[in-house]
């Protein structure tokens, strides 16, 4: 399952149910429930997990399934121990690659498509090509150019020294 470490020392384990770790103590914890808690349990997990510069973290990604309007993010406060949802964006999708930038942004790449959206280049398995930036601060998605393959979460994907991302691998073609 997703797991980060979040500043406080603790692991945060987001998928189900969420938990953080307390490393010294050896002992798991519940956080509060995530607002959107039908993650794709038990098949593979519906999205990645990344800490914020803030200490929150972030859940990226979500499995539509019932839920009519989903949030592409979801975000942990390890203060109070609860979840709440942030911005959505224009494309939802399950299963993205993302990387956090040193601008303290968000790179989120390719996924699964969870919107009917026929505007959307999909591969045979659902896998798109989309690129977004999440920015923490402003709560907001930006929509970036188009990767050149199919990708979702099964694919590599690095920032390198001189600032770019690199994704490679990934299942379905």
């Amino acid at each position: 399952p997703p797991s980060a470490l979040l500043y406080d020392g603790r692991v945060l384990r987001s998928w189900w149910p969420p938990q953080t770790f307390d490393v010294e103590g050896g002992q798991w914890t519940d956080t509060g429930t995530m607002v959107q808690p039908n993650r794709f349990w038990p098949g593979h997990c519906d999205h990645m997990l990344v800490v914020l510069p803030d200490g929150r973290a972030g859940a990226v990604g979500v499995f539509r399934g019932s839920l009519t309007d989903p949030s592409m993010i979801e975000l942990y406060n390890p203060g109070t121990s609860t979840w709440s949802l942030g911005a959505n964006a224009s494309v939802t999708r399950s299963q993205p690659e993302v990387v956090m930038l040193p601008t303290g942004q968000v790179f989120v790449a390719g996924g699964k498509l969870e919107d009917n959206n026929p505007s959307v280049s999909v591969n045979a398995w659902g896998q798109t090509k989309l690129t977004d930036i999440y920015d923490p601060l402003s709560d907001s998605w930006r929509r970036c150019a188009d990767m050149a393959w199919h990708r979702e979460y099964h694919a590599v994907t690095v920032l390198v020294p001189d600032g770019r991302v690199v994704t490679t691998a990934g299942t379905g073609g």
